[in-house]
């Protein structure tokens, strides 16, 4: 998350994710103090009617309402100010992506974690 929050011109992120990894702050904890000015999560409503049916929903094949559900809320926190949102959940891009109908860069951060070992492996391999 380092390399995203240096390297994007990002100030108000939104994280989504399970209700676990927002009420650890995983995230959120690892974003203050970078160049991003603002953190935001899902409201507890929004959690319970549309972050995690959705990621539910993933998990149950159930893949257009998942869709549904997820771009809903991305939406809203569009609406509230995100530039940008991390996908801090492995269901989430199974949905979401640069061909979903929303005008925000959606961040997938298992595929940002996999691009920092590849580079670090390149760099230090003998």
């Amino acid at each position: 998350m380092d390399y995203f929050a240096t390297s994007n011109k990002v100030e108000t992120v939104a994280v989504l994710a399970t209700e676990g990894t927002i009420k650890a702050g995983i995230y959120q904890k690892r974003l203050i103090g970078t160049q991003i000015k603002d953190v935001m999560i899902p409201s507890e409503t929004e959690m319970n009617t549309l972050v995690s049916p959705g990621i539910a929903a993933v998990k149950s094949g159930n893949l257009s309402n998942a869709e549904e559900l997820l771009l809903e809320a991305a939406h809203i926190l569009r609406e509230r100010g995100a530039t940008s949102i991390i996908m801090a959940c492995t269901e989430i891009p199974l949905v979401l992506g640069k061909w979903s109908d929303i005008d925000i860069t959606l961040v997938d951060a298992t595929n940002c974690l996999t691009e920092y070992y590849v580079c670090w492996w390149l760099k230090n391999r003998t």
